[in-house]
C-alpha cells in the first residue's frame, strides 16, 4: 500500500481554508494524502468558528474545519518542526513567503506556495536558487492554470481546434479585501496588480511566453495591460486584461475572457455558475460542459501527484520568476505613462 504524504497547512484565512478543504476532497477521493497539521496564530479562535472573507466561494463542507486528531499550532515554527510532516502548503501573507519557504525547505519538506510568491522578482529568484538542489517539490500555486474554462481555453489556443486566436480579452474586478489589513498595504502586498492581476498575467505568460513589451495604464489598484507579441499566424493579435480593486463593495466579484479564434467565440463568466463558457460559432451559441471540481481541487490534486512523481509541475519557480517580472514591468508602464520593452 502506498504510503499516505502527511500534510500541514500554515494559514488559516480564506486560502488556508481553501487548501485544508482541497486536502480533506483529495482523500476522500482516494488519493493517499492526509492532513495532519495547521497552524496560525488564531488557530483557536478559528477553529472555534470564525470566517474570513474571500473572492470565491469554496462552499461545499459542512461542520468542523479538522478533526480533532489535526495537530493545532499557534507558529510557523511550530509545524515546520514537526517531523510528521512530509509537505506543507504556505497559505500566509505574501511579504513572509520567502523566509518561511525557506525554512520549510531547509526542514526537507515539499512545499506548495501561494501566490504571489514575492512582490520583487529578487526574492522569488533567491528561493528559486535556494530549491533547485533541495530535492523537494516547491510547487506556485496558479490556480488558473487548472480553472475550469480557463483550462479549457488553454488547451485551445494549443492545439488550434478553433482555429489561430485572434483576440483575448481578460476581466477580473472587486473591492479591495476587508479581511485582512495586509491588502490595505500596497508595499507589503503589491496592491491589485501583484495579488489579484497576477492571475491574468501568469495565464498569458503561460499561453503566450514573455511579452515584447507591455503598456499599462490605471494605477496599482486598477489596471488594464496590453500585451504585445511579435505579429504572427501564431500570435493573436491583442492580449489585454483589466481588473483591479476599485469597485465598491456592494459589486462583488467579477472574472470574465472573451477568446475570439477564426472559427468561434469563446466567453466565459464567472456569474454562469458551473456552465461558465458559451461557445459560439457561425450557427449556435451553446454553454460547454466543463469538469464540476474546482480549480482549487484541482491544483492540490496534481500537487499530491506531482510529489509522489507521477506528474510534472504545471507551474515551477521560474515561471514565477518570470512572471514576477513581466508585473514589474507593467508597473513601470503605469509609473512611466509608457510602453516598457522585455
Amino acid at each position: 500500500m502506498q504510503q499516505k504524504l502527511r500534510v500541514g497547512v500554515i494559514g488559516l484565512g480564506f486560502m488556508g481554508r481553501t487548501h485544508v478543504a482541497g486536502y480533506q476532497s483529495a482523500a476522500q477521493a482516494g488519493l493517499p494524502v492526509s492532513l495532519v497539521a495547521v497552524a496560525d496564530a488564531r488557530v483557536h479562535e478559528i477553529l472555534a468558528g470564525s470566517s474570513g472573507g474571500g473572492n470565491l466561494s469554496t462552499a461545499g463542507t459542512t461542520g468542523p474545519l479538522v478533526a480533532d486528531s489535526v495537530r493545532r499550532y499557534a507558529a510557523a515554527a511550530e509545524l515546520i518542526a514537526d517531523a510528521d510532516v512530509d509537505a506543507i502548503s504556505l497559505c500566509t501573507p505574501t511579504d513572509t513567503h520567502v523566509e518561511l519557504s525557506l525554512a520549510i525547505l531547509r526542514a526537507g519538506k515539499h512545499l506548495l506556495l501561494e501566490k504571489p510568491v514575492a512582490v520583487a522578482s529578487a526574492d522569488v529568484e533567491r528561493l528559486r536558487d535556494a530549491a533547485r538542489d533541495n530535492g523537494r517539490v516547491c510547487m506556485p500555486a496558479m490556480v488558473m492554470r487548472f480553472w475550469p474554462g480557463w483550462e479549457w481555453l488553454a488547451d485551445r489556443i494549443r492545439d488550434a481546434n478553433l482555429g489561430p486566436l485572434r483576440s483575448l480579452e481578460l476581466e477580473r474586478r472587486g473591492s479591495r479585501p476587508t479581511w485582512n489589513a495586509f491588502y490595505h498595504d500596497d508595499a507589503r502586498s503589491g496592491g491589485a496588480l501583484v495579488d489579484l492581476h497576477i492571475h491574468d498575467s501568469d495565464f498569458v505568460f503561460s499561453c503566450f511566453g514573455m511579452p515584447s513589451a507591455v503598456t499599462s495604464v490605471g494605477s496599482l489598484n486598477q489596471v488594464t495591460t496590453l500585451y504585445h507579441y511579435p505579429t504572427s499566424q501564431a500570435n493573436p493579435s491583442l492580449v489585454v486584461a483589466s481588473g483591479g480593486w476599485g469597485q465598491s463593495p456592494g459589486f462583488g466579484f467579477r472574472m470574465r475572457y472573451l477568446a475570439n479564434f477564426e472559427r468561434a467565440t469563446a466567453d466565459f463568466d464567472l456569474s454562469r455558475g458551473d456552465r461558465p463558457v458559451l461557445l459560439s460559432d457561425d450557427r449556435s451559441s451553446e454553454p460547454l460542459e466543463l469538469p464540476l471540481l474546482s480549480g482549487y481541487d484541482a491544483e492540490i490534486r496534481h500537487f499530491v501527484e506531482v510529489v509522489a512523481g507521477r506528474a510534472r509541475p504545471r507551474a515551477t519557480l521560474d515561471d514565477a520568476v518570470a512572471v514576477a517580472r513581466l508585473l514589474e514591468a507593467e508597473r513601470r508602464s503605469l509609473e512611466s505613462g509608457g510602453t516598457v520593452r522585455l
